[in-house]
């Protein structure tokens, strides 16, 4: 396996901030025998905060950035805007936040990063290009970060030596190359929109590809009033959200009086409901009259892994959805990012915790 050359410590990290997770992916490496891979997410949420904080909630951080404070994470109040653009406070703040903490325990004083917008923006160079400077300004960034309340805050100290920017759902196929056929549709189902890429080999076909706002909040927030309406008793997206992340066979509210045919009526309207979403967005790419027959299709975000067995149902067998869809392009990029750069540490890295993981998860569901 391929060293770098350098004995300083380097890092090379991807972040994919969406309306609903900033997803983490990050190599460190340079020096021997202490190359490590890591993945993580955090709400993308921000407002004003205060290092006196002294119940600070899990997940949460306290950063200072541009001389504002602000909290960062699932305890903060205030969420992205939803709209099609990112380039907002938020984001930034978010993406900032991510670097400085990939950076507490190691801080190299320069490092490479790269990031996604959508495939509509990222083609258009001055729209791409402002982006990435709002996102990631040109200077020496000092950001002092607190993650927990019983701890000193940590300043981190770092500049940006190189920033990209990559098309948003490309990233798969950075990260499973054999998946890709002549012709590759992915479909990235995030909290706000769908952002459907039709791609001949690895190429985006523009007329082709589209998004629709018919995103993961759509579907819980649809999803509860329904529930609501048929059930005759208040549910919301809260708990319509929980619900979904259950196993399949679990997939049915349970109600306090234990009426057991509420809670089978209760699953019938959940399977039909995600049944027809599905089907909704079959509906859409038969309009932009990609050849499904005939393409592999590809489902990645974090809304895929809630609707996965429609998928398959309404699809085939064929579609191809990764272990972990909300995190293929993150780690797509990645990949991308050190596959150009001849930085050969990564993929073994990336192997080794994805095994470490699969273990852990065997071992929770033996306990369960």
């Amino acid at each position: 396996m391929q060293k770098a050359e350098t004995k300083n410590v380097q890092m090379k990290i991807a972040v994919d901030c969406g309306k609903f997770d900033t997803k983490v992916a990050v190599l460190s490496f340079g020096e021997e025998g202490k190359s490590s891979y890591k993945r993580f997410k955090f709400r993308t949420k921000a407002s004003d905060g205060t290092f006196i904080d002294d119940m600070l909630e899990k997940g949460t951080v306290i950063v200072e950035i541009d001389g504002k404070t602000y909290k960062v994470g699932p305890g903060a109040t205030k969420a992205a805007e939803m709209e099609t653009s990112k380039k907002s406070e938020i984001h930034k703040i978010c993406t900032l936040t991510a670097l400085a903490e990939c950076m507490r325990s190691q801080e190299p004083t320069e490092i490479d990063v790269v990031i996604g917008i959508p495939y509509q923006i990222c083609i258009i160079p001055e729209e791409r290009i402002d982006y990435k400077n709002y996102i990631l300004p040109d200077k020496e960034h000092t950001i002092k970060i607190m993650c927990n309340s019983k701890k000193d805050p940590t300043n981190v100290v770092f500049h940006i030596k190189k920033k990209l920017v990559y098309p948003e759902s490309i990233g798969v196929l950075y990260m499973y190359p054999t998946i890709s056929s002549e012709l590759t549709g992915i479909v990235d189902i995030g909290n706000l929109n769908i952002n459907n890429t039709y791609c001949d080999m690895f190429q985006p076909v523009q007329d082709k590809s589209f998004t629709e706002e018919l995103g993961g909040e759509m579907l819980i927030s649809g999803l509860a009033q329904i529930l609501s309406s048929e059930l005759g008793s208040r549910v919301d997206t809260n708990l319509v959200a929980a619900t979904l992340k259950k196993p399949l066979k679990d997939r049915f509210l349970v109600f306090k009086n234990k009426d057991e045919a509420i809670s089978e009526k209760s699953k019938k309207i959940i399977d039909k409901y995600l049944e027809d979403y599905v089907r909704d967005i079959k509906e859409k790419l038969n309009v932009k009259k990609w050849p499904l027959d005939f393409m592999q299709l590809v489902f990645v975000g974090g809304t895929t892994s809630l609707v996965k067995n429609e998928i398959i149902k309404v699809f085939g067998e064929n579609v191809f959805i990764p272990d972990d869809p909300e995190y293929a392009n993150v780690e797509g990029f990645l990949k991308k990012m050190c596959a150009d750069d001849k930085v050969d540490e990564l993929s073994d890295l990336m192997l080794e915790y994805k095994e470490k993981l699969q273990k852990e998860r065997s071992g929770e569901k033996s306990t369960q």
